[in-house]
């Protein structure tokens, strides 16, 4: 696989000249854990200012086409500016490039090793929410075929990370959601706002279908079960899919975490759907409403929103597909709903007296205008809003 990357860093450089900085190579494969054929290969290319897109998405197009079986995606993308302010963003991130990643060219000042410290409740708020995300793996029958791949493969993606290495061969999804609870468990009850809330929240409320459940909750048709604790022993003896048939019609998905690895969640790494309601309480002691999160929190979730489409999923897109005109109209329909929801989300913030009215510099051209040209508006607009929200911090 070094030797795909190496092929592509290559063509990059040879054909994006001086306006490619740096590439970094992280993950699974910088990491030691790629699992041929299930892995992905995580590139982060930092770019000129003035690079245009377009440019960059002409070079790369034929080594996606001759690659993509191994990358499985592009690489993220950004300038040197976009780049530092979405590590400041996402600490995690951050940590691993500058513990694990392998610089495969540029300078060598644009990691800073103090980027490797990170208070440890950022960190495993992260990490727990990834894990209740993934969990949806162990109902597949309430996910469409594909949405039920990708949580498997996010599943094994995250136990293997954990692991710092391939997992067994047939493993299964209970057994990796197992392996990662096995994991955290003992780290979370150690952090001192874990212990906090684990002395607020009653112990008595269970059931007897299972044993140790706390609260439900439900986001959309998700159903989210709350334990007081998920021990590998709990997660291998209950049996999931028998539990999945016997919740209410319409169910779109399971997911499962504690009550300390949920507090965590909310409070540092989703605090809007806190302030904006979007978990229903359905049965059991509300812990969620004693919380209030702080306004630096919010301000930091609304800057990683903008700042993860212009960085992964716009060039994710855009780099991976013929540019003709039905796709690049397609894109841009896509993305601009994206923006229009990061739009309505500052309306409520604004409402809720959290920050000043923000308005871009210029608005998104219109349909008259040509659809590259609409495509660059986009990567600006986005970077406008990340760099509205970051100054707020």
């Amino acid at each position: 696989m070094l030797k795909v990357v190496d092929t592509i860093v290559q063509a990059l450089t040879a054909q994006c000249g001086d306006q490619l900085e740096a590439v970094y190579l992280f993950g699974s494969l910088a990491q030691g854990h790629y699992v041929p054929g299930d892995s992905d290969i995580n590139l982060f290319v930092i770019l000129a200012d003035s690079t245009a897109y377009p440019a960059v998405q002409q070079s790369f197009l034929p080594l996606w086409q001759q690659h993509q079986h191994h990358l499985k995606r592009a690489p993220f993308v950004a300038t040197r500016a976009a780049f530092l302010r979405h590590l400041q963003l996402n600490p995690l991130l951050a940590q691993q490039l500058v513990r694990d990643a392998q610089q495969l060219t540029g300078p060598l000042e644009y990691l800073d090793r103090r980027m490797a410290t990170i208070e440890p409740h950022e960190a495993y708020a992260y990490l727990v929410t990834e894990a209740m995300q993934a969990s949806a793996a162990l109902a597949p029958e309430l996910l469409g075929k594909d949405t039920a791949v990708v949580a498997l493969s996010r599943l094994q993606r995250l136990a293997r990370r954990l692991r710092q290495e391939p997992l067994p061969e047939g493993e299964t999804a209970v057994q990796s959601f197992a392996r990662i609870q096995h994991f955290l468990n003992p780290i979370i009850a150690s952090l001192p706002a874990a212990r906090k809330v684990a002395g607020m929240v009653p112990r008595n409320t269970t059931t007897p279908l299972l044993p140790g459940l706390q609260t439900i909750y439900k986001e959309g048709n998700k159903t989210i079960l709350v334990f007081t604790e998920l021990s590998p022993q709990k997660i291998i003896q209950t049996d999931w899919n028998k539990l999945a048939s016997r919740l209410p019609a319409g169910t779109t998905g399971l997911e499962l975490t504690t009550v300390e690895q949920m507090s965590l969640s909310i409070m540092f790494e989703r605090p809007l759907d806190l302030r904006f309601k979007k978990l229903q309480h359905t049965w059991g002691p509300n812990f969620l409403a004693a919380f209030n999160p702080t306004t630096r929190q919010i301000m930091r979730y609304s800057a990683r929103v903008p700042s993860r489409i212009l960085i992964d999923e716009l060039p994710n897109t855009y780099l991976t597909q013929e540019a003709t005109e039905e796709v690049q109209h397609k894109i841009i329909h896509d993305f601009q709903n994206k923006m229009l929801n990061v739009q309505l989300e500052h309306e409520l913030l604004v409402r809720y007296g959290l920050v000043e009215r923000f308005k871009p510099p210029t608005p998104v051209p219109g349909r008259e205008t040509p659809a590259p040209e609409r495509i660059a508006a986009l990567f600006q607009h986005l970077e406008w809003w990340a760099d509205f929200y970051a100054i707020q911090l």
